[in-house]
């Protein structure tokens, strides 16, 4: 693993630790001096406010594009069906993410680091600038505990679920507009053995 500076140098870097459910991993670089250090904003943003996202789209290194927080906890089904977990608590923004800006920061107009990209809606969807981002209390959250003791820690219940609106309630002829509905119950997990069963 190499991690490439702004100035072209390029220092070896080693895996502190990953956390594939919020598909986050931290990284240490050797670089024999202290580079500059990103301010993580661990407050929400503002809707509304200027959002600029850095990385390397489609291969063009250190590319910005300007939108705003567009929407705040935004959830997305994870690829690689049910047993992935969905990204949730996500910063929705309009500022262009495109393969090669995830893990690229998403900050603020002060500079300051607001989430990490981290997907984005295809354009064949009908979709125009519809991107996602982690949001940097998450990011550090995360990031703290891999470097504290090597591995991230998560609430896990077992259920892969979907949120019950009007529509699920009529569909499903369900007594209530509001909750959770359980499609699946994860063999031997938590739910599981609690007795909580599909439907």
């Amino acid at each position: 693993i190499e991690v490439t500076l702004a100035t072209g140098e390029k220092l070896p870097a080693t895996v502190v630790g990953t956390d594939p459910l919020t598909d986050l991993a931290v990284v240490k670089a050797s670089a024999g001096f202290a580079p500059p250090v990103a301010t993580f904003v661990t407050a929400q943003p503002q809707v509304g406010e200027s959002a600029v996202a850095i990385g390397s789209p489609l291969g063009y290194e250190n590319s910005v594009t300007l939108g705003i927080v567009a929407g705040l906890d935004r959830s997305i089904e994870r690829i690689g069906g049910d047993e992935g977990t969905a990204l949730s608590n996500l910063i929705q923004t309009d500022a262009p993410i495109s393969p090669g800006n995830s893990g690229g920061a998403l900050g603020n107009a002060s500079g300051q680091v607001i989430g990490i990209n981290v997907a984005y809606e295809s354009p064949t969807s009908g979709a125009v600038n519809i991107g996602f981002a982690i949001p940097s209390v998450v990011v550090t959250k995360v990031a703290d505990e891999i470097i504290t003791t090597g591995r991230a820690s998560h609430a896990n219940i077992g259920i892969p679920s979907w949120t019950v609106t009007r529509e699920l309630q009529r569909q499903y002829k369900l007594s209530r507009s509001f909750g959770v509905l359980v499609y699946k119950v994860i063999a031997g997990g938590p739910a599981g053995k609690a007795g909580i069963q599909m439907g």
